[in-house]
């Protein structure tokens, strides 16, 4: 059942852009990621909340405090490693690089270079070993090294699901065998 719970706004109404969404299993906390957005909620970062998912209470944590290339983006998309309990997610500018996120201050720290210049999808999803899968452009569907960030191509996902579009969020397939 698809229900509208209301929009993603903090406790001053204001509302925020969300760009990726992750569930931590550990603590049942549901958190998101922000686009860079002055005219949503005053800010000029994009940063890490929780949302509560019966009201859509939006609660700001920190911001992302991305630099060097990737300055004055956000994540894609955010996934939670279950056999660590880090939240990892990849970078909107400047490649699709993969960080880990503090989930207590929002501070993302770079893994490491995938090797991309850019980023047009941002998929990322992690499954139960602990394999860090993504799609960070339209003919791309690979893993991340979460020792150095390294991306390895698996295959072409095949066709778009836009006209120019690409893969901007993925899920673990849950009763697949923790397959992605």
């Amino acid at each position: 059942t698809i229900a509208d719970i209301g929009p993603l706004n903090d406790a001053s109404a204001v509302n925020y852009g969300v760009t990726g969404l992750a569930f931590d299993p550990v603590t049942q906390t549901l958190y998101g990621s922000t686009g860079k957005s002055g005219a949503t909620d005053g800010s000029t970062h994009a940063k890490l909340v929780t949302i509560n998912p019966a009201t859509g209470l939006v609660t700001p944590i920190g911001a992302f405090n991305l630099t060097g290339p990737a300055a004055g983006g956000t994540m894609t998309d955010i996934s939670f490693d279950p056999t660590t309990d880090t939240l990892y997610g990849i970078g909107s500018n400047g490649g699709a690089h993969l960080y880990s996120i503090n989930t207590s201050t929002g501070q993302a720290t770079l893994v490491g270079d995938s090797g991309f210049g850019f980023t047009t999808g941002g998929g990322i999803a992690i499954n139960s070993a602990g394999t860090v899968y993504g799609s960070p452009d339209t003919a791309d569907f690979g893993t991340y090294s979460k020792v150095d960030g390294s991306y390895v191509q698996i295959a072409d996902p095949g066709p778009e699901p836009t006209a120019g579009g690409a893969y901007g969020g993925i899920t673990e397939a849950v009763g697949m065998g923790g397959q992605v």
